[in-house]
């Protein structure tokens, strides 16, 4: 009965009915942004990929061209969403924001439903895109906690404590 449920709507009351053998557009790539922590980058994508059949954490540099991108990890949240964990080394060679995130060509195509006979595999493929590396939202600022004893003898080793710093990016 209709009182035993309810309908949500998240965006629009419009939805479109394709056959299963029509070819879906390709997705975009939206945006690339730094958590609130710094620790990571999201991309967001208008529509759900292939994935380019990566599951797991992979090394960034087979989908995308960044700076560090052959020594940064990546990780499919879902089929819109890739985590990027960038590596702090250099400032030559780690992620800021303003720099561009390209998606490589020829590497994702729109998400393959399972239909007997679909030719997923002839679908097109996304081109070519950059993104410049947007800051966080809300970004978590740091708290510096120093730890330390209130006089030491002249001898003996200064030794400062840390561990209670919060919202260092990691």
């Amino acid at each position: 009965a209709a009182s035993e449920y309810s309908i949500i709507y998240a965006t629009s009351r419009v939805f479109t009915v394709r056959a299963a053998n029509t070819v879906p557009l390709l997705p975009r790539l939206l945006q690339a942004r730094f958590a609130n922590s710094g620790s990571t980058v999201l991309l967001s994508f208008d529509a759900p990929t292939d994935q380019r059949g990566l599951y797991g954490v992979f090394t960034c540099n087979s989908l995308l061209l960044f700076t560090g991108a052959d020594a940064t990890k990546c990780q499919w949240l879902d089929s819109k969403q890739l985590l990027i964990y960038p590596v702090y080394k250099t400032a030559a060679t780690t992620l800021q924001i303003g720099n561009n995130v390209t998606l490589r060509a020829n590497v994702l195509r729109a998400k393959c439903a399972v239909v007997t006979g679909s030719p997923c595999s002839g679908w097109g493929t996304m081109p070519v895109t950059s993104v410049s590396l947007l800051p966080p939202i809300a970004p978590v600022m740091p708290n510096v906690v120093l730890s330390m004893p209130s006089t030491i003898g002249g001898c003996s080793a200064l030794m400062i404590d840390l561990t209670s710093s919060t919202g260092g990016g990691g």
